[in-house]
């Protein structure tokens, strides 16, 4: 291996190593109905086909449909710290 190749493999796995230290999950949860969000970003970009909404976590939004017979808009988003300790409280508080 040439002297080109070795830092070429070498910047590679440095920029592959910024990239995984620059990502961020932020966990919400609505009050109200209980559905989750995940919004995956890069550098402070929200990657969408990363992120996602649970809707049945728990049945709560279920809960919420047959209760109110419509979707819940707009959510009600806390931002979460701890997802699994948060996530339980605010789904039992419903």
């Amino acid at each position: 291996m040439n002297r080109t190749q070795k830092r070429n493999v070498i910047l590679f796995f440095f920029l592959l190593f910024l990239l995984i230290v620059s990502t961020k999950i932020e966990t919400r949860v609505c009050q109200a109905c209980g559905v989750q969000d995940y919004n995956v970003s890069i550098g402070g970009t929200t990657i969408e086909f990363l992120s996602q909404r649970e809707y049945d976590e728990f049945g709560t939004y279920k809960k919420w449909k047959k209760k109110f017979g419509k979707e819940h808009q707009p959510h009600d988003w806390i931002l979460l710290e701890e997802k699994t300790k948060d996530i339980i409280k605010v789904i039992d508080s419903l």
